[in-house]
């Protein structure tokens, strides 16, 4: 069993260690890629939910807040913002431009007058 561990490397502190940087890597260069283009967004509906709405805003990776009584997570603007249309809701960036009829038509360019 010695052996075997001699010679895969696996016995080697240094080896797994080198091993285990280059996997700390790729893990971080998955996770940026996946990542690329996704905004914090909140979601809001005016009505409860049903069990397959919710289902659907946790599997796009939304958690609901208790507190805030929203929908929160990580999402590109435009799919969340088709997620909330989708169930009747808006979605809007946080510390952006709103995605969706949070903001109503020409609210953007009457602010920007100001």
């Amino acid at each position: 069993m010695c052996e075997s561990r001699s010679r895969d490397g696996t016995g080697d502190k240094k080896h797994v260690e080198q091993w285990a940087a280059l996997g700390g890597r790729a893990f971080a260069r998955e996770a940026k890629a996946r990542d690329e283009g996704k905004e914090a967004v909140l979601l809001t509906f005016t009505v409860p939910l049903p069990k397959d709405a919710t289902t659907a805003l946790r599997k796009a990776g939304f958690r609901y807040s208790k507190v805030m009584q929203h929908w929160e997570g990580l999402a590109r603007p435009d799919d969340a913002d088709a997620l909330a249309k989708a169930h009747g809701g808006t979605a809007r960036q946080v510390g952006g431009t709103a995605t969706s009829a949070a903001a109503p038509e020409g609210a953007g360019a009457a602010k920007a007058a100001e």
